[in-house]
C-alpha cells in the first residue's frame, strides 16, 4: 500500500489516487528554461531562505484566506477583528524570522506596516461585505485531474522512482536509472485555488485568486494568455462533475475567474508643512484614504484638497487595487486539456533523461540554460548553481525528494480516499472512506 505526498498539499486531494504522479502549475513555469527545472525538481534543490516578494505574497494570502473563511462559513460581513487577528498572526512569524536571523533588523516591522497600509487600502476600496452576487463555498481547496492523451486514455509514460528502503519510493534523480524501478503510473494535474464561489441566482461557479504584485495595472493585461487559472477551471469542470464541489450541483456550469490584484508597494502618508498645511506634492504612492485620513488627523477642511483628492482617486488609486472577472469557453477549457498533456510528455521526457545519463556533463545538452532571464538571474532562486555549478554554490540550498509515494500499513482504513478503477484510475464514483487499490 502507498500513500502519495504531494509538497504543500498535506491534506488529501480529491481525485487523486496515490499511485499517480502529480503536476503543478508552478512547476510548469519552472521548465521554461530546462536548467531551472532541473535544480528545481529533479535535483531537488530548495533555497534556505525566502525571498522577500514571496514572503509578503504569503502574508498577503493570509489575511486573504482569514476574510473570505469567514464569508464562506457565515456569509456575513467580515468583523475587523478577524483582519487584524491575522495580520498579527503574520506579524508575529516576521517577527520569529527576524528573531531567528532570517530577516534583517527592523525589517519585520517594516513589512508589517507595509503590509497593514495596503490591507487596510483594499478594506477601503471592497469593504468587508460578501460578494453580493456570489457565495463562497470553499478556500484554498485542492483539486485534481488526470491528464489525457488524444484518444482519451490516462497518460502512463515509462518513469523512473528509487526506493526509499522503507516500501516508499521518490523521483529518481540524474543518472539513478540504474538503481531505480520503472513505473508507469498516470499524471494528474495538482492546484490549490484561494477561493470558489457558486453564483447565487444561476448557480455558475467562479475561481478566485489573489495576487499581490508590485504593479496590478502590468499584472492585469498579460491575464488573457495567462492559462493558470484556466487550467484551474479545467480542473474544476471535472471536479464539479464528480460531486467534489460543495455547494455547487453536479451539472453546475464554469462561469469564469476573478483574479483580486493588489499593489505590494509601499503607501505613503502625505508629509505635512512647517505651516500645519498638507503636502500636495506628486512624487509618491499616496492614496486617496491616506490623505483623507491625513487630513482628519490633523482636522483640517477637507474642501480645502479637494481637487488634490479627486486626483488621486483618479491617477493613484487605480493602480493599487484591481478586480478583473473573465470568462473561459468550453473550447478554450479543451484547448487547456491538449496543453497539459504536451506538458506532461514535455516533463516527462526532462525527468527520464536526466534519470539515464552516465556522464555528468551531458546534462549540459539535455538540460541547458536559455535566455529567459530579463536580467542576470531574474526572478529565479539558482543564480549561483547557474553560473558555476558544485558543492560550494549548493551550500545555500537544502535538498529535498519533492514528492513521494509512502508506504502505508494496508490494515488501517483508508480516510477521505474515492474509489478509483485500478485500471484506468477514473473514479467511478465519490464513494470516500473506500480504497481502490
Amino acid at each position: 500500500m502507498l500513500r502519495i505526498e504531494v509538497p504543500r498539499y498535506p491534506e488529501r486531494i480529491d481525485g487523486l489516487p496515490d499511485k499517480a504522479w502529480v503536476l503543478t502549475n508552478s512547476e510548469r513555469g519552472a521548465s521554461a528554461c530546462p536548467r531551472r527545472y532541473w535544480f528545481a525538481y529533479i535535483e531537488g534543490l530548495k533555497p534556505k531562505s525566502t525571498s522577500k516578494p514571496l514572503r509578503y505574497g504569503s502574508g498577503w494570502h493570509e489575511v486573504m484566506e482569514a476574510i473570505y473563511r469567514h464569508w464562506m462559513v457565515h456569509d456575513s460581513t467580515c468583523p475587523w477583528s478577524v483582519v487584524s487577528d491575522a495580520i498579527d498572526e503574520v506579524s508575529r512569524q516576521w517577527a520569529q524570522s527576524e528573531s531567528d536571523g532570517q530577516l534583517e533588523f527592523g525589517e519585520a516591522e517594516k513589512e508589517t506596516s507595509r503590509l497593514t497600509n495596503a490591507v487596510l487600502g483594499w478594506v477601503e476600496t471592497y469593504g468587508l461585505d460578501p460578494y453580493e452576487d456570489l457565495k463562497i463555498v470553499a478556500v484554498e481547496k485542492a483539486f485534481a485531474a488526470p491528464v489525457r492523451a488524444r484518444n482519451g486514455k490516462l497518460f502512463r509514460p515509462e518513469m523512473f522512482v528509487v526506493s526509499d528502503g522503507d516500501g516508499g519510493y521518490r523521483p529518481a534523480r540524474t543518472g539513478e536509472s540504474s538503481i531505480a524501478e520503472t513505473v508507469r503510473w498516470a499524471f494528474y494535474q495538482v492546484g490549490r485555488l484561494d477561493a470558489l464561489a457558486v453564483h447565487r441566482r444561476n448557480g455558475s461557479v467562479w475561481a478566485i485568486d489573489h495576487k499581490s504584485t508590485v504593479s496590478p495595472a502590468q499584472y492585469v493585461r498579460g491575464l488573457s494568455v495567462d492559462p493558470q487559472m484556466q487550467g484551474y477551471l479545467w480542473m474544476v469542470e471535472q471536479a464539479i462533475a464528480r460531486g467534489f464541489v460543495d455547494g455547487a450541483s453536479r451539472d453546475a456550469k464554469i462561469g469564469g475567474f476573478i483574479y483580486d490584484v493588489a499593489s505590494s508597494g509601499k503607501q505613503y502618508d502625505p508629509a505635512v508643512l512647517k505651516n500645519g498645511q498638507i503636502s500636495q506634492s506628486k512624487s509618491k504612492t499616496v492614496p486617496s484614504w491616506r490623505f483623507i485620513q491625513k487630513v482628519s488627523d490633523l482636522s483640517l477642511d477637507v474642501s480645502d484638497y479637494e481637487e488634490h483628492i479627486a486626483e488621486l482617486r483618479s491617477r493613484i488609486d487605480p493602480k493599487l487595487y484591481q478586480r478583473e472577472w473573465m470568462t473561459v469557453s468550453a473550447k478554450g477549457r479543451a484547448r487547456y486539456g491538449s496543453e497539459i498533456f504536451g506538458e506532461a510528455k514535455r516533463l516527462a521526457g526532462l525527468r527520464r533523461s536526466a534519470a539515464r545519463i552516465v556522464d555528468p556533463d551531458l546534462i549540459h545538452e539535455t538540460h541547458p540554460r536559455v535566455p529567459v532571464c530579463k536580467s542576470a538571474g531574474a526572478f529565479c532562486s539558482f543564480k549561483g548553481p547557474c553560473s558555476e555549478d558544485g558543492e560550494l554554490a549548493r551550500l545555500e540550498f537544502n535538498v529535498t525528494d519533492g514528492m513521494r509515494w509512502l508506504s502505508c500499513d494496508s490494515n488501517k482504513p483508508a480516510t477521505d480516499v474515492v474509489l478509483v478503477d485500478p485500471d484506468e484510475n477514473t473514479v467511478r464514483g465519490a464513494e470516500r472512506g473506500k480504497l481502490g487499490w
